[in-house]
């Protein structure tokens, strides 16, 4: 009898050690009221479209009704509990986003399924329903299909990064609505079409990173009014048109991402090189029936990485280069550069510098002691 008792017993003990183990693993955190013994419920409703969530992307189902699930973030009172945010990064999710149960978790602030395996499309009219998401994080999944026009619906939203997916499609004239954006990355994706000049109206953006994507046409003039813009990617597209003069009224401006594009005529590097807040320029492939020099004077002393390849640039390298303490890449390969390598250029850069492919002089005893260490 107390055999066939053990045995019954058994499994019982497994599965609860199970579930013990479970939760020490990922540490759960309950969300609890100081105003009652209880831990507050999650409603019915928010309940099933949790669990129905979590099933639909490939995870397991919650083990209870209150806040008590890793990634789950809630917002409760005495009585009742809500979820705000969902925070389910590199957990090797690879199902589809569930469109009706995101829709029933209307309280979401937050949303951060990246760095998963998840398919299928971004959910359209789902966003219509979370008026108080800040957040969404999207990015490093397998993402296809187009950006949803209701995301411009979203007036509440700060962040998103939909960037290394396979979206198709160009860029919903509906995200220039969104006025409280300040990041926005969509990088590594084969998103098509023309920049919207619509986009020019987000004057709080600090990041746009568009790089690596099939864009094409001009940079929209409008966008002269990124003045709080901080990072901004276009690399890797079919961009053409000049690059334009404006993009030195960025004045706080600390990444600037050209290369890889079909950009022509002369590069602003008068303007470009007194920014003074830009560490990193890079900058190649503008196609210039005539070659133009650096300019005569230069302010760009935050400098850390240079890269400006296949510009058309000729002339010596200016001393004022050297005078850049922060400057530890220098990258001009492919231009129409002569005269001598500068004395300081080995002893400050090291091996650190790319000048190949240009129209320096090589003494005839061969290259100096410390030039040897730059590709010439």
């Amino acid at each position: 009898m107390a055999k066939l008792y053990l045995n019954k017993l058994f499994p019982k003990l497994v599965s609860s050690l199970a579930v013990l183990l479970l939760l020490r693993q990922f540490r759960y955190v309950v969300c609890q009221s100081t105003n009652s013994s209880e831990s507050p419920l999650l409603p019915d409703d928010e309940e099933t479209a949790l669990d129905d969530f979590m099933t639909t992307l490939g995870g397991d189902s919650l083990l209870s009704s209150d806040c008590s699930f890793q990634g789950i973030t809630c917002d409760c009172n005495s009585t009742v509990c809500n979820v705000t945010g969902l925070d389910l990064s590199n957990r090797k999710l690879d199902g589809q986003i569930n469109a009706t149960a995101l829709a029933s978790l209307v309280h979401l602030e937050r949303i951060d399924l990246s760095y998963n395996q998840l398919y299928g499309s971004i959910p359209d009219v789902t966003m219509r329903s979370l008026p108080s998401l800040t957040y969404l994080d999207l990015s490093n999944n397998f993402l296809s299909g187009s950006i949803p026009l209701s995301l411009g619906s979203l007036s509440s939203l700060g962040y998103i990064d939909l960037s290394d997916n396979f979206l198709n499609g160009s860029i919903p004239l509906s995200l220039g609505s969104l006025s409280s954006l300040g990041y926005m990355y969509l990088d590594f994706n084969e998103l098509t079409g023309q920049l919207p000049p619509e986009l020019g109206r987000l004057g709080s953006l600090y990041a746009l990173g568009l790089s690596s994507n099939n864009f094409s046409g001009e940079l929209p003039g409008n966008y002269y009014n990124f003045t709080e813009m901080q990072w901004f990617s276009v690399a890797g597209n079919r961009l053409t048109g000049q690059v334009p003069r404006f993009i030195a009224n960025w004045t706080g401006l600390n990444y600037l991402y050209l290369s890889g594009n079909d950009f022509k005529g002369e590069l602003p590097l008068d303007l470009l090189f007194n920014m003074s807040n830009l560490e990193y320029l890079v900058v190649s492939d503008v196609r210039s029936s005539a070659g133009f020099p650096f300019p005569e004077y230069a302010n760009m002393t935050a400098i850390t990485f240079l890269m400006i390849r296949n510009c058309s640039i000729s002339g010596e390298i200016p001393p004022y280069i050297g005078d850049w303490t922060w400057l530890t890449y220098l990258f001009l390969t492919g231009n129409m550069l002569n005269g001598t390598v500068p004395a300081w250029l080995p002893h400050t850069i090291e091996d650190k510098a790319d000048l190949s492919y240009n129209n320096f002089e090589i003494p005839r005893d061969g290259p100096k002691k410390g030039e040897r260490k730059l590709k010439m």
